[in-house]
């Protein structure tokens, strides 16, 4: 029989993993913008690029900001900057959670996800029933 503090440590994982999912829903929808607004193109980028868009826009980074670089970064640039980083466990748990297990994923271009004003903070979502994020997008946007 499980006892209550077992229960309890069960729903603090819960959560953990909604805010995990959430945290990395937000990176994968303003991310993208906010990288080729500052720095051009569509990535990849330098680990020092991300870490910088991700405390300029108030981004939370912290104990996530790994899986930020595994997105927007190569996997060279991360090994030799941050070879903390687990690179492909990161990119493994991203593509599960929202590419359907494909780790060759790119972040999707700013124009999938419709605009987005960061000085704002207020954006549309173009196409949402298209996106494999749109059920984050919208849980971000409630």
């Amino acid at each position: 029989m499980r006892s209550v503090l077992d229960w309890f440590s069960g729903l603090r994982g819960g959560g953990e993993r909604r805010a995990k999912r959430k945290t990395l829903g937000l990176y994968l929808a303003r991310l993208p913008a906010l990288l080729a607004q500052d720095y051009g193109g569509l990535g990849p980028y330098t680990p020092a690029q991300v870490e910088r868009a991700l405390t300029r826009y108030g981004i939370a980074g912290g104990e996530y900001s790994g899986y930020a670089l595994a997105m927007f970064c190569d996997r060279d640039d991360v090994a030799e900057t941050r070879p903390a980083v687990d690179y492909e466990g990161l990119r493994a748990e991203i593509a599960a959670m929202f590419f359907d297990g494909d780790m060759n994923f790119k972040p999707t271009p700013p124009q999938r996800f419709g605009s987005w004003d960061p000085s704002s903070g207020i954006g549309t979502v173009a196409g949402a029933g298209d996106s494999a994020l749109s059920g984050v997008l919208k849980d971000l946007t409630s």
